[in-house]
């Protein structure tokens, strides 16, 4: 998989001009355009260039390099082609001027940065035009997360005839957030839309800046019953958010934090970058979801409203599918291509968890079998039926220091020794009639003398006759 964030480099311009210059790339559904006029993203005076010559836009978890038609195509290795997929240090040329494609990089405008309190202090991440950072409240001195939304392009934008209603389903969503109270839910300490020029942002408290993503191998070496319990308190926090129709939208292992960076997950009350791909339909085209996502959220891609109103069964559909890969150790529709994982959401069924796993419970197994179902009128359509099988299982499995206890014991066991009587018993005897073995001794004694007194005599005997010859 590749990461949502991207630059783009101009490494190389015309006479006079200064180089390099740093772009963002859209990763919100929408592409960047390149090319000479005023209104690209990204303008270039280069008198060999079109207008609008190409764009750079994310689809099915691939970044994407297109031809729109220009008269002199694009310079790949010297080549003139149409399209291209990118890939991290690629480099391509529009007439004379260069550029150097970066993934996993975002320009930052921000870090460092105070708003209204809170300070931005790393940039962890970001997708669908969202930037997570970690923070701080700087007059409690806490930590926080701050995920900002530094651009208009996004659904709110003014020129969207939909944007006033999805400003107001996002601002009841954020209401909405801020009246949730879960143990694993972190509370929101401030929402701000974005205003004008203004980025709008969401700050809530965290109880820990690691996410599911970043120690996913670690987690993945826990015991059975532990990545049971963990999937507990995901699905409890996941479907308790969900209740709320605004707040619910699939989710990636980005998108789950860490308490304290241990083994107990926390979520936001609005994840604003699941929310935003959502409304922009987009949500297939980030690597971050696409391992995760509903067959029928894939298929109906590109619709605005996607955000508005998605199914319960959608959402136990992406449970499914986290779960699975916690409990198998591996995604539900296996590696590849973005484009090869969303057609496998449609038609393929991933082996059973306790064939890969045969630790896991096989209610649990039966559990992610019908949450991962195709159709969605085949899945749980309650959160008490999936906590019902969940708890159980946490329930019914020993406590982790009794079963390290119980395999240890397993480990070390050895056949038990025999009593110390048993050891020192002499064999009995087979024989009912059998003489004890100090009858012998007087017997044994008197055959020693014996033969003592016959050698002497014979020893004399022998003696005399060679003195008479």
């Amino acid at each position: 998989m590749i990461p949502d964030m991207a630059l783009l480099i101009i490494e190389k311009a015309g006479q006079g001009k200064s180089v390099p210059l740093s772009f963002a790339v859209a990763d919100d559904g929408n592409p960047t355009v390149i090319g000479r006029a005023g209104t690209n993203d990204i303008i270039i005076e280069d008198e060999r260039a079109s207008r609008v010559h190409c764009h750079i836009v994310l689809r099915d978890g691939a970044w994407r390099l297109e031809d729109q038609g220009s008269r002199n195509k694009i310079l790949y290795q010297g080549n003139k082609i149409d399209q291209l997929e990118l890939k991290d240090q690629e480099t391509f040329q529009i007439g004379s001027t260069v550029f150097r494609f970066r993934t996993n990089e975002w320009l930052d405008r921000f870090q460092g940065q105070e708003l209204n309190g809170f300070r931005l202090e790393q940039l962890a991440g970001g997708e669908a035009g969202v930037l997570r950072y970690h923070g701080r409240q700087l007059g409690m001195d806490r930590p926080v997360r701050i995920d900002l939304i530094p651009s208009r392009r996004s659904p709110l934008d003014p020129e969207n005839p939909e944007s006033a209603r999805q400003l107001a389903k996002l601002q009841e969503a954020a209401a909405a957030a801020r009246s949730l109270q879960h143990p694993s839910l972190a509370p929101v300490l401030r929402f701000q839309p974005p205003q004008g020029d203004a980025p709008g942002h969401l700050i809530i408290r965290s109880p820990g800046a690691r996410t599911l993503k970043d120690a996913l191998e670690a987690v993945l070496q826990a015991p059975v019953h532990a990545r049971v319990r963990f999937l507990q308190l995901l699905a409890e926090a996941l479907l308790y958010r969900g209740g709320i129709g605004a707040l619910r939208s699939p989710i990636g292992l980005g998108h789950v934090g860490l308490k304290n960076d241990g083994m107990e997950p926390w979520l936001p009350p609005l994840e604003l970058a699941a929310w935003f791909a959502q409304a922009a339909g987009a949500g297939r085209h980030h690597p971050e979801f696409i391992p995760y996502l509903p067959p029928e959220v894939i298929a109906r891609s590109g619709a605005s409203d996607a955000a508005m109103d998605l199914p319960f069964g959608s959402l136990a559909y992406n449970l499914g599918a986290i779960g699975y890969h916690l409990l198998a150790r591996k995604p539900p529709m296996g590696s590849g291509s973005g484009e090869t994982i969303l057609k496998n959401h449609a038609s393929l069924a991933p082996t059973p968890a306790d064939l890969l796993e045969p630790a896991a419970p096989r209610p649990v197994t039966q559990l992610l079998e019908h949450l991962l179902a195709k159709n969605p009128d085949a899945r749980p359509q309650s959160s008490g039926e999936i906590l019902a099988v969940l708890q159980e299982a946490v329930k019914s499995a020993p406590p982790p220091s009794a079963a390290a206890a119980a395999a240890a014991t397993e480990e070390l066991e050895e056949p038990a020794a025999p009593e110390e009587s048993e050891e020192l018993e002499e064999p009995e005897s087979a024989g009912a009639g059998s003489t004890p073995a100090w009858v012998w001794l007087p017997l044994w004694i008197c055959l020693w003398i014996l033969l003592f007194i016959g050698v002497r005599v014979g020893t004399r005997i022998l003696l005399q006759k060679s003195r008479k010859n």
